[in-house]
């Protein structure tokens, strides 16, 4: 699919499916490294100007896994998930440029999807 001059957001969420919506958005709430595996592997198929991503891990989870399997190229906003066990956004922000990942942290989910959405509405009025 070519969605060039457009762009997307990927978002973590708890629905577990994807939800596509224009300028390209997917939900996906994968949770464990085949699902991430998965979801990378399905916005590849896509071609876009630039990607977006939102992205909270949690502690106990082997998140360097995660982290190497992203795409470099895209445009990171990391988040803090609302559960004990999620990671602080500025130290995931710190482990995921370890990896080449960069973008910016947010304390909450909703502060990053809204960061994510003005920078998309910025690119596109261009």
């Amino acid at each position: 699919m070519d969605f060039k001059g457009s762009a997307k957001i990927l978002l973590t969420s708890a629905d577990g499916g994807y939800s596509v919506k224009k300028p390209v958005t997917i939900a996906d709430g994968a949770h464990n490294i085949d699902a991430i595996e998965k979801t990378i592997a399905y916005i590849s198929g896509f071609s876009f100007t630039k990607t977006h991503i939102i992205i909270g891990v949690v502690n106990d989870k082997n998140w360097g896994n995660v982290l190497k399997i992203l795409p470099e190229n895209a445009e990171y906003y990391f988040t803090k998930a609302n559960i004990p066990r999620a990671m602080e956004e500025n130290q995931l922000l710190r482990n995921a440029s370890q990896y080449g990942l960069n973008g910016k942290a947010f304390p909450t989910l909703s502060e990053a999807l809204c960061a994510a959405k003005a920078r998309l509405k910025k690119m596109i009025s261009y």
